[in-house]
């Protein structure tokens, strides 16, 4: 098996991309973790998209991980970051934020809602939570954090 990563910007996504992309999400937000909510929405159409596809041939290719990487006011923001079922524990997720951060300028601050029990994923990447805040979306446990893009 092969890994493709892809990276597209607002207004680069094909139709097979986008089925994907939401097929991933739903999958993990709504089937998985059982957030019921409309997941598509406007920052889709500003962020860039960071793909991790997992190919074996021509004809079999896997959406493995996912994130977006959009400005929002005078911050870049982090979000919908998942990795599929079948491909963790490889390291897919890793990849994924790093990719996401390297579309981050430098200096640049960084926000993300991690859900709570990531909490240590984000601190490995120098995340702090931002606050004592408990945010709760769709019953899942969020925790508001940020950093400072430092390049290396």
């Amino acid at each position: 098996m092969k890994i493709q990563e892809v990276i597209l910007k607002n207004g680069q996504i094909s139709f097979f991309d986008a089925f994907h992309i939401f097929r991933l999400r739903m999958e993990v937000f709504c089937t998985e973790q059982r957030c019921w909510y409309v997941d598509p929405d406007e920052y889709d159409f500003i962020a860039t998209h960071i793909l991790i596809y997992i190919t074996d041939s021509d004809k079999f290719k896997q959406l493995a991980a996912y994130a977006r990487v959009y400005q929002k006011d005078e911050r870049y923001v982090i979000s919908r970051v998942c990795t599929h079922l079948l491909f963790r524990k490889q390291g897919l997720g890793k990849r994924v934020m790093e990719l996401a951060l390297s579309h981050c300028p430098e200096g640049s601050t960084i926000y993300v809602q991690a859900q709570a029990y990531l909490k240590k994923f984000y601190e490995d990447f120098g995340f702090i939570q931002q606050n004592t805040n408990i945010l709760w979306e769709d019953a899942v446990a969020h925790i508001p954090m940020i950093k400072v893009n430092i390049k290396k």
